[in-house]
Order: structure tokens, then C-alpha cells, then sequence
């Protein structure tokens, strides 16, 4: 009995060893979860030393100026107050400068942003408002996302900026169906591919230590999409942009919590922020607001109207004079400074509505652009894709190669690039105008009508009531149909009905027929028809005795040389080439055009425009081949890296 026991005491201690250790075990995983929570806290969040901690060390301190809202409820609670600290901080550091208090939040904000030794005393909702929550910034950011149809969210962050924000923020967009990630600002062009249409989303506080937005280059800013910058309401705009270049084309926006954010109710405000010059100040526009009830509100000013004034910014231009598109008007030192023409007034037109100062350029060569052996281009296409200016005047080709290095504005005309040549002194003879009116398909569709009009007015005798009384065979009525063709009439009426209708029948088609076949020879008549050699490119090359220019200086040689078509290609080589060789093409359509009337056996090609505009200078007759023609596209050239190309192609 006495051994039981024994053995139960000992159990007894073993079970209340082991709930010991149990109990120290879970105490331990406890603490150390709990010291490893802080840690982790601590490490995220950044901790300043501050110069006091309470109302007591300010005043002791004494070389901070306070300043409180004038007119509000703080600047009384000071001065009435009977706590001896808050009288001693009114009397020394508030009253002195009671004349120049700030009016309001905002004010006083940025005063306090300005001077390093200044203290603001404001009620903590506003002071919480001016930071945004991440919750709010996801709210914002998937509103902005709905807004533009952005197809995924970048966190753009400088490597070391809260951590758990940004885990937390991508996460969350992620949860709503958005593709997000994060990338560093360093790699962002390597690291993001080509989506249509991102946003970046970036975040800053006046209490970080790394601030992504010195990194961002103009580069980086144009290449990427939409950008998306949440800032604490104490950040200055101004002086945190200060050197950072934000391109006219960058569509760059900021959210900042608003002063409005009362009862519960939070609103973001969304600023537009754009450089139109490098040397001109940050521009600021007022897009949108977000509000915790309503949602997003956003600005019915299309970007193209928010921007489109350039502040008289000088925009180059280069520019070859060519009537009837581009002509000199005034000189200055032998030099054109002011310039006419129907390219011009439309030039004019993007000057007037921009608000910009234009400063031409000519190019050294002379020509509107070619590509040389080595790749280079040439003349005002060369000056537009070297940067050398911003814009191309006149009416360019849309060419598959020139679109590699340049860009074009939206289409200006459409006209034809046309062959023409010396009026020919051969005309159509007489009775070809006779003959011509109708085409062979038609004849013989009147020669079928006059074949059934006279079967039917037989058929309808010799099976009526009147075949014994008058005589509809088909001789009779054969002469009756030709003499109706011929607007004869016909002595004996048909009795029947029947007949009657196929008279009336044969009666009006007969009118018509020979009403559009007046009308038709009256055309004929009044218009002089010429022997033309051929018709279109492949009797050209087929003839063999006409050579073919056209203007050195634009861009339509190519058509031929690089064309996909084997006869353009063949005229390339049998009749452009050889101009080219001897140095013979002109160097502007007047030149060509007028060297028709001096060789008979030359053709030129130009567009019809052209000849439209020059056709009173030219001192003979031209006609154009039919079906010789190539239709074009024509525009002005801006450059690809331009910030002012979505400008000019809304305007």
C-alpha cells in the first residue's frame, strides 16, 4: 500500500514538471514573438530625434517660432489659458508675431515647411489627414486605374521605402483583379516591359530617407505610362520637383489629402504636374478629386486644352520654299524670314492656337529627305530626326522608311501623284465621236431591246382579234421599231390593248435611248479628245521614247526603287535611273513642269495639287495619263522624341 503511494507522488510531480516546462515553453515563444514584432517595427519606421518632446521643452528651448491659425480657437485657448507653461509660450513665442499668423491650414503648413525653426500647432485630425493611409492609396490608385483603363500597377521605390507598405499596397491592388508588382526606379526601363498603357504609382513622405523621384529621369518618365506620386500635404511641390524635368507629353499627377477631409469624410486632391520648357517653371493644373463617399471626380478638359498654351516657347521648324506650298515673302540680309502659301496658313494656324514663336531653319541641301548609302538622311528629314529641329513644314509622303525615324502629324491631303505630258496635237476624228457615246456592251443591249420590242408587238397580232384587219408581221413591225428608234411615227394605230402597251413601250424606250445619246455626244462635243501614246505605267515603259522625271528633292523616287511592284520597279530602272545618273532631274515642279512644254517626248510626275497651284506659270497645254497615277498621303514630319507631338496632332 505504502509502495502505490509512493509511485502516485512521483507520477504526480512528473505531470506537474512537464505542465511547468510546458507553460515556460509557450511563455518564451511568447516574448520572443512579441520582441521580434517590435523589432521588425522599429526597423520600418523611422525615428527622429526630436529637439523637445512636450510644451515645456519648447519654451525652454527658445529658438523655435510657434504659430497657430489666426482666428481660430488655439490662438484664445493660449492667451486665456491659467496654466502658467501654455501663458509663458503665448507671451514668448506666439505673441511676438501675432500680427503675421497664418490664415490658414494650408498657409500655415507651408510656412512651417519653409523655415526650419518653426512649430505649427494644429488640432491631430488635420495633422492626420495630410498623410495618407495605404488603405486610402489603394482606393485612390484603383479609381485612377478605372479611369484610364491602365492594364497593371507598378510600385515604383528606391529599394529601401517601407517595406511593409509596399508589400501591403501590392497586395491589395493584386486582391482586386489588378496586375501589380514592384520595381525599382534605377531599373525601370530594363526591369518593365511594353503594356499598354501602366500605371506607376510612387510614395513619398517629408520623413523618408530615400526619395525615389531624383532618380526619375526625362527618359524614364516619357518611356513609362502614367505616373501616380502620393505625397504628404506638408510636402512643397516647388521645392520637392525643384530638379526633377517633367516632360509636356508625361501625363504626371499627384495626390495630396485636402484640407476639405472633415466629419469623417476623406478627400484626396489629384494635381496635374508638366514642364512645358526646360527653362520655364513646374506647371500645375488641378485635374481631379477623390473623396471617400463619392469617389473620383475628374476634369472634362481633354489633355490637348489642359497644355496646348506654350507660353511663347521657340519651337524650330524646317522649311523648303516650293510654290505653291511654301513661298518667300519678306527677306532680311538676302535671307527669308517670313514666308506664304497654303502649307504656311495651316502652319500658322497650330502657331495661333499653341501660343509658341516659330524660328525657320532650310536645309544646307536643299531637299526634302532621302536616305543616302549609309543610312543618313538627307535634308529636312535629317534635321527632323537628328533633333537639329522640332518640326518639318510642308507636305510630306508617308513613307515606309522616313516612319523609322521621324513621325508624322495626322494627314493633311490625299492627292494623286499623276505622270502628264505635252498636250498631244492628234485628236479623235469625227465619226469616232459619233461612234464613241456608246461602248460596244451598250449597243448591243439596244440592238436586244429593238430584237424584243419587235418580237412581242408580232406575237401580240397574230394571236389578237385584229390580225385580220391590220398587218403586224415581223417586217412591218421590224420598220415600225427602227422608224421609233429613229423618232418616226407610224400611220396605223394598233387596235388591241396588247399592241397598244407594246407601242407605248417601244415609244418611251425609244426617247430615252436617244436622250442619253444626245447628251452623252453634246459631252463628246464640247470636250477636246486627244491621241494619248499610252495609258497608264505600263504602256509608258512599253513606249520606250518617253523619258521620266520627277522632282529630285522629295521623297517619290522611293516609291519606285523600294516599291513591291516589279513594273515600278522596272521604270525605276529604265527610266528614272538614267535621269539620275546624268544629274538631270529638276529640282522643283515648276522646273519640271515647264520642261514639258520644251521637250515633246518627256513626262514629268507630280502631284495634282501641284499642277493646280502652277498651272497659270506653265506656257503650254499638259494633260495627265489616266491611269498613270499613284495615290499618296501627304502631312508634316515632327520629331519622335518631341514633347509637343501630342499637341500638335490634337489640335
Amino acid at each position: 500500500m505504502d509502495h502505490l503511494t509512493a509511485d502516485d507522488n512521483r507520477q504526480q510531480q512528473a505531470w506537474s514538471c512537464r505542465l511547468i516546462t510546458l507553460t515556460s515553453y509557450f511563455t518564451a515563444v511568447i516574448l520572443l514573438g512579441a520582441y521580434s514584432a517590435t523589432l521588425t517595427s522599429f526597423l520600418a519606421i523611422r525615428r527622429h530625434e526630436l529637439p523637445f518632446t512636450d510644451f515645456q521643452s519648447l519654451v525652454n528651448d527658445g529658438t523655435y517660432r510657434v504659430i497657430v491659425a489666426s482666428g481660430s480657437a488655439h490662438l484664445n485657448y493660449f492667451n486665456s489659458s491659467r496654466n502658467l507653461v501654455l501663458k509663458q509660450l503665448y507671451k514668448q513665442l506666439i505673441e511676438p508675431h501675432v500680427n503675421d499668423l497664418p490664415r490658414s491650414l494650408d498657409e500655415g503648413l507651408e510656412r512651417m515647411c519653409q523655415h526650419t525653426k518653426m512649430a505649427y500647432v494644429a488640432s491631430d485630425i488635420f495633422m492626420r489627414a495630410a498623410r495618407l493611409s495605404v488603405e486610402t492609396k489603394v482606393s485612390v490608385t484603383l479609381s485612377v486605374v478605372k479611369k484610364f483603363h491602365s492594364s497593371g500597377v507598378y510600385f515604383v521605390h528606391a529599394g529601401k521605402q517601407g517595406s511593409l507598405e509596399l508589400l501591403k499596397f501590392v497586395m491589395s491592388i493584386a486582391r482586386e483583379g489588378v496586375p501589380a508588382s514592384a520595381v525599382f526606379v534605377q531599373t525601370l526601363c530594363a526591369e518593365v516591359r511594353v503594356q499598354s498603357n501602366p500605371l506607376y504609382v510612387m510614395s513619398y513622405s517629408n520623413t523618408s530617407s530615400d526619395n525615389p523621384l531624383t532618380q526619375l529621369s526625362a527618359r524614364r518618365l516619357r518611356r513609362a505610362g502614367k505616373w501616380l506620386v502620393f505625397l504628404d500635404t506638408l510636402v512643397s511641390l516647388e521645392e520637392l520637383f525643384d530638379k526633377t524635368y517633367i516632360p509636356l507629353d508625361t501625363e504626371f499627377m499627384v495626390a495630396q489629402s485636402s484640407t476639405r477631409s472633415t466629419d469623417g469624410v476623406l478627400h484626396v486632391s489629384l494635381t496635374e504636374l508638366y514642364h512645358i520648357h526646360y527653362a520655364l517653371p513646374l506647371q500645375m493644373f488641378f485635374i481631379g478629386n477623390w473623396s471617400s463617399v463619392s469617389g473620383l471626380t475628374w476634369s472634362s478638359a481633354p489633355l490637348s486644352q489642359r497644355r496646348r498654351d506654350l507660353h511663347g516657347i521657340v519651337i524650330k521648324g524646317a522649311l523648303r520654299p516650293q510654290a505653291p506650298y511654301i513661298t518667300e515673302r519678306k527677306y532680311k540680309n538676302k535671307k527669308p524670314i517670313e514666308f506664304g502659301g497654303f502649307t504656311m496658313r495651316i502652319f500658322r494656324e497650330f502657331e495661333s492656337r499653341m501660343n509658341f514663336t516659330p524660328e525657320y531653319f532650310i536645309p544646307r541641301d536643299g531637299a526634302y529627305g532621302f536616305r543616302n548609302a549609309n543610312g543618313t538622311w538627307t535634308g529636312i528629314v535629317g534635321m527632323v530626326a537628328t533633333d537639329e529641329v522640332e518640326i518639318g513644314i510642308g507636305l510630306f509622303s508617308f513613307t515606309e522608311g522616313r516612319m523609322d525615324v521621324i513621325d508624322y502629324l495626322p494627314p493633311i491631303l490625299n492627292p494623286k501623284l499623276t505622270a502628264y505630258i505635252r498636250q498631244p496635237s492628234d485628236e479623235y476624228t469625227m465619226w469616232s465621236h459619233i461612234l464613241s457615246p456608246f461602248g460596244v456592251p451598250l449597243w448591243r443591249a439596244l440592238v436586244t431591246v429593238m430584237l424584243t420590242l419587235m418580237v412581242a408587238l408580232t406575237a401580240t397580232w397574230y394571236f389578237g382579234a385584229e390580225r385580220d384587219k391590220t398587218d403586224y408581221s415581223f417586217k412591218t413591225s421590224f420598220f415600225l421599231v427602227l422608224g421609233a428608234f429613229s423618232q418616226q411615227s407610224h400611220a396605223i394605230a394598233p387596235k388591241t390593248l396588247s399592241s397598244r402597251l407594246v407601242y407605248l413601250m417601244v415609244y418611251v424606250t425609244a426617247v430615252i435611248m436617244t436622250t442619253s445619246y444626245a447628251a452623252t455626244f453634246i459631252s463628246f462635243l464640247a470636250v477636246r479628245r486627244y491621241k494619248l501614246p499610252f495609258e497608264d505605267f505600263e504602256g509608258l515603259l512599253k513606249d520606250g521614247s518617253y523619258r521620266l522625271g520627277l522632282n529630285r528633292a522629295t521623297g517619290h523616287l522611293h516609291l519606285f526603287q523600294d516599291s513591291d511592284d516589279p513594273l515600278m520597279r522596272q521604270i525605276y530602272t529604265d527610266l528614272i535611273e538614267p535621269e539620275v545618273r546624268s544629274n538631270a532631274l529638276p529640282q522643283t515642279d515648276l522646273e519640271g513642269l515647264r520642261k514639258l512644254c520644251d521637250e515633246s517626248k518627256y513626262s514629268f510626275l507630280t502631284l495634282d495639287t501641284s499642277l493646280k497651284g502652277l498651272e497659270k506659270e506653265i506656257p503650254c497645254n499638259i494633260v495627265a495619263i489616266p491611269r498613270a497615277f499613284h495615290t499618296t498621303t501627304l502631312s508634316m514630319l515632327i520629331s519622335k522624341s518631341s514633347s509637343y507631338r501630342t499637341l500638335f496632332t490634337d489640335q
